[in-house]
């Protein structure tokens, strides 16, 4: 089901980053709470494949450095937000197959304070993989592919996946599973959207809410083509999240 936030690099893990709460006011019992393991986990899978929109923060760890995140994106893999590597944030927008990323600071301690001075505080167009934000839009790719999420949601760490207490995350009722190493809470009210993934020891953990709240996202204007900065080929810290 899942892996430790701590070993962030595993493709079971991120399958429940990307899951997250169901919104609304009031929402119905759904039955979880009664259920079995199995049968909750299913019910979480289902639901997530059937997913439009989610906003997912909190942060996690990567290559010695703590990432946060606070993204909004939807099943056209659009997606809009801000992370946070090595105490400094940028803002990051994909949309139309194009990747955005707007921080001076970030391309200052990752690519030099030159090609800081040179993209200001205008939107930088990056291609997967090129250079420093590049690798991090790559890696946040994969959190847009519901399906594929959903898929490494399915296989619990260690093969196995146990029923815990009831209780109330973020101000929702849910119920928890464990797995090997990781704890997934799951609403029992709405549709089945776990709320909350975190390792079984440590402080850092992914929430979610707003499950299905439509996600519009336009691409910015006054943007800087990423190749015309040639000398930029330096590497930033990046969530291992390929499924």
């Amino acid at each position: 089901m899942v892996r430790p936030l701590r070993r962030a690099a595993a493709p079971a893990l991120v399958a429940v980053l990307l899951a997250g709460c169901g919104g609304g006011g009031g929402p119905a019992d759904n039955g979880e709470g009664s259920r079995q393991a199995t049968q909750i986990l299913k019910d979480t899978v289902a639901a997530l494949r059937g997913a439009e929109a989610v906003h997912m923060y909190g942060s996690i760890p990567s290559s010695g450095a703590t990432f946060g995140i606070d993204l909004r994106y939807n099943r056209s893999g659009n997606l809009m937000g801000t992370i946070t590597i090595g105490g400094v944030t940028a803002s990051v927008v994909v949309t139309g197959g194009h990747s955005y990323l707007k921080g001076r600071a970030l391309f200052a301690k990752y690519a030099g304070d030159q090609v800081a001075a040179v993209i200001g505080d205008r939107w930088v167009a990056v291609p997967a993989g090129a250079g420093p934000g590049g690798d991090i839009v790559e890696s946040l790719s994969t959190f847009t592919d519901f399906g594929k999420l959903a898929d490494a949601l399915s296989m619990p760490s260690g093969g196995a996946v146990t029923k815990g207490a009831s209780t109330t995350v973020d101000g929702r009722a849910v119920v928890s599973l464990r797995d090997a190493d990781s704890i997934l809470y799951v609403a029992t009210t709405g549709k089945p959207y776990p709320v909350e993934i975190k390792p079984d020891v440590g402080s850092q953990a992914l929430h979610f809410d707003g499950w299905d709240v439509a996600v519009d996202v336009s691409a910015p204007r006054d943007v800087l083509d990423f190749s015309s900065l040639g000398g930029a080929t330096g590497s930033s810290p990046t969530p291992s999240a390929s499924p």
